[in-house]
């Protein structure tokens, strides 16, 4: 019996992965609705579904339908908070709407992602402002250190 969840398993996945592949050469080629449609069907195989729905998002920008691509950009958040791409158009979608509130709050919530990326997760649990409080302690501390070892010298 597992063998044959594992069968059906990649059988959904292969037809996702088809999915996506025809329903950005659509996008691209200009057939919106048709894009539309076959990742829409594919949503039914129920893996991938971030995936689907930032594609879903592009094609909706492509043909000019902007409230549904915000629609299925924020699904595809909802599904992978950390859908990066997905955040990014968002924030687009945003600023083509001249909503600049949403714009301006997406654009920080992006940097900041990115800088905590950066961070070693023992300091990305950590408030930003007790960050910054280790930032700057850190600065002092080594100019006090620079400023005592020049003056024995």
């Amino acid at each position: 019996m597992e063998g044959d969840d594992r069968a059906l398993e990649r059988q959904r996945d292969d037809a996702v992965e088809a999915a996506l592949v025809r329903g950005e050469e659509l996008r691209k080629s200009g057939q919106h609705g048709e894009a539309i449609r076959v990742l829409t069907e594919a949503l039914e195989h129920g893996t991938r579904r971030a995936t689907l729905y930032y594609r879903l998002g592009n094609t909706y920008v492509d043909k000019g339908d902007l409230e549904r691509a915000e629609r299925a950009y924020e699904r595809a958040l909802e599904l992978d908070p950390e859908h990066v791409n997905a955040r990014h158009n968002l924030a687009i979608v945003y600023k083509r709407q001249k909503r600049v509130d949403l714009f301006v709050k997406m654009s920080k919530e992006i940097r900041q992602r990115a800088l905590d990326q950066d961070l070693p997760s023992s300091l990305r649990r950590l408030s930003p402002r007790t960050r910054r409080l280790a930032f700057w302690t850190i600065i002092v501390v080594a100019i006090l250190a620079l400023a005592y070892f020049t003056s024995r010298g």
